[in-house]
């Protein structure tokens, strides 16, 4: 596991449908997070938790990669 530190540029509601409809934003289960790290910008897509909900844009956080399985982002937790 790689652990470094990146700025989050956006925070989004990323697309989710059910039974091939468009889910409204009040109903969508998933948080999107555009981070930046030296340069390159990555897009990481998770389920909502009481975590990553506190997370805002221009926040320092730590983003973790398993580079045997992939090379995006497979968490991210706030800087403190």
């Amino acid at each position: 596991m790689k652990k470094v530190i990146g700025q989050v540029k956006r925070v989004y509601l990323p697309d989710e449908k059910i039974n091939g409809e468009p889910v409204l934003d009040l109903y969508k289960t998933n948080i999107g997070f555009e981070i930046e790290i030296k340069g390159k910008t990555f897009n990481y897509i998770e389920k909502q938790n009481k975590e990553n909900v506190k997370i805002h844009r221009l926040d320092k956080v730590y983003v973790f990669f398993d580079l045997e399985k992939s090379k995006l982002p497979v968490a991210i937790k706030v800087v403190e």
